[in-house]
């Protein structure tokens, strides 16, 4: 199967197809003025040689045509009379440049006759008393250079429009694009969090409402489709906590009932171990579910971000010891609005992620800073960093830095999901690195977000 070729500019097309119509719109519109203006002319002078044939005719049989004709002199002609013998007894002084030419007969009318850049439109009459003939001809290379002059001037007027038509061809069809340019635009925004937005279509062209149409009828289905897969994680989520808790005292009460065998004790913590996991990850599940439909409330309130982070320094200090790891912390002076408690959970799930990765010996730095009209809050560590892909990636779900699914390295992938969504409420981001050196920040408005989240 030959690889599908690229369709190319629509812009490009639209411009050429405006300028090849306008070219040969142009052009044919200057072959009509140029055939009708060469037919009139060509009218005129048979009109205008008939007439003065006749003319100098009548004044022949009268005996009145002298060599010098002065009544005809505003017009180019030369003449001449042939006896019937064919010999020549009267002729105009500018006849000796015709005298040699092929002369049309006086049935076969006016005829054109060239002699170098000379054209002449010539004519014989016999006259009927005396038999004689008589020649005229009508010195057309005026005209003619007239109509060569006016012919290049209308071909470098319809090469000078067809280039303005490309031009313009190019604007109308940006400008007629224009439309489309915004829908996807307005499509481009919309993101994971903007799931039930849909495309404006009150300002949008005739031709291209039913294009809105069907991606607004699409993005419904798709904003259904999450929901009905959120909607199903969130509810196996809350329907496994409560059995997931009940095993859990079990196990807990199995292992206070009688002492066990040390590989037994040792199974049975591990087994409560992930039975923590599952209840952390599914609680995260719940969180998600809630941030992501908008079920609760943001709380924005005056907050120091630096005292936040040593909060979570603080909070961290016994796990960043045992792991022999250095945490910490330098703040600037700065207040923003924010919910202390999403701003905490986020930073928790941050500073967790760097505390897995951080090699021992090295050190876990909890920063903050303004840049303009933005809080960034940043977590670094000396670990290998986020790769390419996670960075691609950065904020879905269960994506993880390291294949990995052991709790020590792999984690749960859903700390910089729940990260990702708090920033999103804050009207900020999450961002990162890539490494070596992990580097994840949130970048906060310090205006804070709008109520309801």
């Amino acid at each position: 199967m030959s690889p599908t070729r690229p369709a190319g500019s629509v812009v490009r097309r639209l411009q050429l197809g405006f300028f090849v119509s306008a070219a040969l719109l142009a052009g044919l519109v200057a072959a009509v003025i140029e055939w009708s203006l060469l037919d009139t002319l060509e009218q005129e002078d048979r009109l205008l040689i008939d007439g003065v044939a006749a003319e100098l005719a009548a004044r022949r049989s009268l005996g009145q045509l002298e060599v010098q004709e002065r009544s005809l002199q505003v017009v180019p002609l030369a003449w001449r009379v042939l006896a019937p013998d064919g010999g020549e007894r009267l002729r105009s002084p500018g006849f000796v440049d015709l005298q040699d030419l092929a002369w049309p007969t006086p049935e076969q009318g006016p005829v054109e006759l060239n002699r170098g850049d000379r054209v002449w439109l010539a004519r014989a009459v016999r006259l009927p008393r005396s038999q004689e003939r008589l020649q005229v001809a009508l010195d057309r290379s005026v005209e003619m250079q007239l109509l060569w002059r006016h012919r290049m001037i209308v071909v470098a007027a319809v090469v000078m429009g067809a280039a303005a038509a490309l031009w313009i061809g190019r604007a109308l069809a940006q400008a007629g694009l224009r439309p489309l340019r915004r829908i996807a635009e307005a499509a481009a925004e919309i993101g994971p969090g903007d799931a039930a937005m849909r495309l404006d279509s009150s300002e949008v062209p005739t031709e291209l409402q039913e294009v809105v149409g069907r991606l607004n009828a699409a993005l419904e289905r798709l904003h259904r489709s999450a929901m009905a897969l959120d909607g199903a994680a969130s509810d196996i989520a809350h329907e496994l906590r409560t059995p997931l808790n009940l095993l859990r005292l079990r196990l807990e009460n199995l292992g206070l009932q009688q002492p066990l065998p040390a590989d037994v004790a040792g199974a049975l913590g591990d087994a409560l171990e992930d039975i923590d996991a599952m209840a952390q990850i599914l609680e995260h599940l719940l969180f998600l579910a809630r941030i992501e439909h908008g079920r609760g409330e943001a709380r924005p309130v005056a907050v120091d971000p630096g005292a936040e982070l040593r909060k979570v320094g603080q909070f961290f200090a016994a796990a960043a010891e045992e792991a022999g790891v250095v945490l910490q912390v330098t703040a600037a002076e700065l207040s923003i609005q924010a919910d202390p408690t999403l701003l905490q959970r986020a930073l928790h799930n941050l500073v967790a992620n760097a505390l897995r990765h951080a090699p021992a010996g090295s050190t876990v730095t909890l920063s903050v800073l303004r840049e303009g009209d933005t809080a960034v809050l940043a977590v670094d560590d000396a670990g290998s960093g986020l790769p390419q892909g996670v960075l691609d990636r950065l904020g879905e779900r269960f994506v993880r830095s390291e294949p990995s699914r052991q709790r020590a390295t792999g984690g749960s992938g859903l700390g910089l999901a729940i990260a990702a969504r708090v920033a999103e409420v804050h009207q900020g981001r999450l961002a990162a690195r890539l490494g070596p050196g992990g580097h994840v920040e949130l970048r906060l408005p310090v205006t804070g977000p709008q109520p309801g989240w």
